[in-house]
């Protein structure tokens, strides 16, 4: 995925929410800087991760595999459109029955390409179905998050899953979960025009800064923040504060709000 441009950002409250979103959805999916931080993160570009040398066979599940994992047809390389692509991991769903590693695939697939209500209906379906399989595992509670957000517009849903992914990493939480997280706050301020909220989303925004010094979303997050808080008040926010968080600001986890996934 191609880097976005910040400074395209607009600059009306919803829609600059709405990039915000997008951005961290595609450094979700394109970061490299520590594969080995999920564990259970599949070996795939989608994650920056390098692939093993593909098989030289040739068998039905490995064109699957490669086609939806990989973006490419086995074993010519050509690279596939987004409907091939996406027709690669239902194939791939399809011969191996009960596999959640093919609806993770699927369901990751989806969140950035899904172009109608069944799909993405499949996508919030395939990451449930992951979260039932592997209820300790972060990330799948982060990717649904973004699904309720992006897809089906239930902020509570998304604040729920995201909690919870937090919850699940502990002491050393990941600085995207903090950006998701703020930004579904800035969402929810906005809707509501709740200037608390923003004061949460700059919490968060200043735990993801410490974790991650060199963030580019956190800088937009503080300054939409901004602009929410003096249009709600009349007034301004003040510094905002850059130091490191003390006492369990950023260790323990949240109350699990998440909950089990839904049906």
């Amino acid at each position: 995925m191609s880097e976005l441009d910040f400074a395209a950002i607009p600059r009306t409250r919803v829609a600059a929410v709405a990039f915000l979103l997008t951005a961290i959805a595609v450094s979700l999916l394109s970061s490299s800087e520590d594969p080995t931080r999920w564990p259970s993160m599949p070996a795939t570009p989608l994650y920056g991760v390098p692939v093993p040398a593909p098989p030289t066979e040739v068998t039905p599940e490995i064109v699957a595999i490669r086609g939806c994992a990989e973006g490419v047809a086995h074993p010519s390389e050509a690279r596939l459109d987004a409907p091939a692509q996406l027709a690669a991991c239902n194939d791939w769903v399809k011969l191996s029955y009960g596999d959640t590693q093919a609806r993770l695939f699927r369901g990751l697939f989806l969140l950035d390409h899904a172009t109608s209500d069944s799909e993405r209906q499949t996508a919030f379906a395939d990451m449930t179905a992951v979260i039932w399989a592997t209820p300790e595992d972060p990330k799948p509670y982060a990717v649904r998050a973004l699904i309720h957000a992006m897809h089906r517009n239930d902020l509570r849903a998304a604040m729920a899953d995201i909690d919870r992914a937090i919850a699940l990493e502990g002491d050393d939480p990941h600085p995207l979960l903090y950006e998701f997280r703020a930004t579904f706050q800035l969402q929810i301020a906005d809707q509501n025009d709740d200037p608390d909220m923003v004061r949460a989303a700059l919490e968060d925004a200043r735990r993801a800064l410490t974790l991650a010094p060199d963030s580019k979303v956190v800088p937009e997050i503080e300054g939409l923040a901004r602009q929410m808080f003096e249009a709600f008040t009349g007034g301004e926010m003040g510094e905002f504060p850059g130091e490191a968080p003390t006492g369990d600001e950023t260790g323990g986890a949240p109350p699990e709000t998440g909950g089990a996934p839904p049906d």
